[in-house]
């Protein structure tokens, strides 16, 4: 049932209350119980890394080894998701998970469809009956989608899709995808022994709309919303999602062979943005009442934090709303609401390249200090922080930039051999070097 104003407004003015008082200095609660040191990695929080996998452990000392593998479920509508789940034991995480050598799955995933081949409806649903699997909703190209919408008429059919979600018409198929994926995937594979983090809606705030976008990020977009009681929309679609997460994995579901009950301390709903929010009201009133863990993602961009003073100037900044940018404003929000922080995504910035080849100002390259200072920082906190999650992923269009790639290389260990390059080519090599020289140094 659609919410009245009222009950909206009564939510809003609750969660604002929680915010006030969450940022007014009352006693922190220890956000990080309950995760403890990394299990494979021998750190006092959790390491993991998306991409190139064996490249991040080849920098760690032998024996150990990834805290977490992470991966995206990819483009598609809610079957076509769930159908891939069980195509997940080729890739190359799985390794990791199925022989121990990591200890807990990062999820990205999107609560609505994407991609080329889901199917725009002609018509909006008008009941949770009518909402089927072919019931295709997207936030960037939803229901009666045209692509001559004004910016009101978009921000109107934006705020319907998650009304949507928010009223619960899109629970069963939430339930069927989560189903599939727990059968098909964890229970096939008898992987009962992990942690399983359900990164929804991954940097929610991030980018501009890009109305009529396929992409899977733009699938779950809020860009174009403006109003408190449109966050709250978000808040309440995001928190169903986590509920059937956590229901169908929280308990023995009677469809399923040998299934499992994970416990609480296994499932772990996380909401994600980045840094600096682009919208005209506080991010964190999206934020779910049942998401555990709580964290932007970090990359050494705008500015890059190449000596201790840029860094520790860049640990408390706000917007001039007050909201968090800086780490350390974003550890004190966590730890105000009690929940861990967690980075979904860290890395060096290698992804632009000026006119006659030189490193833009807005980025790092290759900057060892970052990988220094961002470890340095999470071991000092690391009782409040659940994981941090290197993206060891080359995804620039320059064949000259490696993005956020490090690798070992020869002479990695030579201190006669120089790791500087510019442009820094296919590998970040001294971020790779003081990344595996500060593994060496915390055993």
């Amino acid at each position: 049932m659609k919410l009245s104003k009222r009950q909206l407004l009564w939510n809003i003015g609750a969660a604002g209350v929680g915010l006030h008082a969450a940022l007014g200095g009352s006693t922190p609660a220890r956000a990080g119980v309950g995760w403890g040191p990394g299990p494979n990695s021998g750190l006092p929080f959790w390491l993991g890394a998306h991409g190139d996998f064996d490249a991040l452990k080849g920098l760690m000392p032998v024996a150990r080894s990834l805290d977490l593998v992470a991966e995206g479920e990819g483009e598609g509508t809610y079957t076509e998701t769930a159908l891939r789940a069980k195509f997940w034991r080729n890739k190359i995480w799985h390794r990791y998970l199925i022989t121990g050598q990591a200890s807990a799955f990062h999820w990205s995933s999107s609560p609505f469809c994407s991609g080329n081949t889901f199917v725009v409806p002609t018509a909006w649903p008008t009941s949770a009956a009518a909402v089927t699997s072919t019931t295709h909703l997207n936030c960037s190209r939803p229901p009666t989608y045209t692509g001559t919408e004004s910016l009101s008429e978009q921000a109107s059919k934006q705020r319907r899709v998650w009304q949507i979600a928010a009223d619960g018409w899109l629970d069963q198929q939430w339930r069927d995808k989560m189903l599939a994926f727990k059968r098909d995937y964890f229970i096939a594979n008898g992987l009962k022994n992990i942690r399983i983090i359900l990164r929804s809606c991954k940097e929610l705030n991030t980018m501009p709309v890009h109305w009529g976008s396929r992409a899977f990020e733009r699938s779950y977009g809020m860009m174009v919303l403006t109003s408190a009681e449109d966050y709250q929309l978000v808040r309440m679609g995001m928190s169903r999602y986590f509920d059937v997460f956590l229901d169908i994995f929280g308990n023995r579901q009677a469809g399923i062979v040998n299934d499992y009950a994970y416990s609480a301390d296994q499932l772990w709903p996380y909401w994600n943005t980045v840094k600096k929010h682009q919208g005209p009201v506080d991010v964190r009133l999206a934020c779910p009442d049942n998401a555990k863990i709580v964290g932007p993602d970090y990359y050494d961009f705008w500015p890059a934090s190449f000596t201790d003073a840029i860094w520790n100037k860049e640990l408390i900044r706000t917007s001039p709303q007050g909201w968090p940018i800086g780490l350390q404003r974003w550890l004190e929000w966590a730890r105000q609401i009690g929940k861990p922080l967690a980075l979904g995504e860290f890395g060096l910035m290698a992804k632009s390249i000026t006119a006659t080849g030189e490193r833009p100002p807005s980025e790092g390259w290759d900057n060892p200090a970052f990988i220094k200072l961002m470890l340095d920082f999470c071991t000092a906190n690391a009782s409040d922080i659940a994981f941090v999650n290197y993206f060891n992923r080359d995804n620039s269009a320059s064949e000259a930039l490696p993005a956020h790639l490090m690798k070992p290389w020869d002479g990695i260990d030579s201190p006669t051999a120089s790791c500087e390059r510019t442009p820094p080519g296919d590998n970040l090599r001294c971020g790779a070097r003081a990344f595996r020289q500060w593994m060496a140094s915390h055993p």
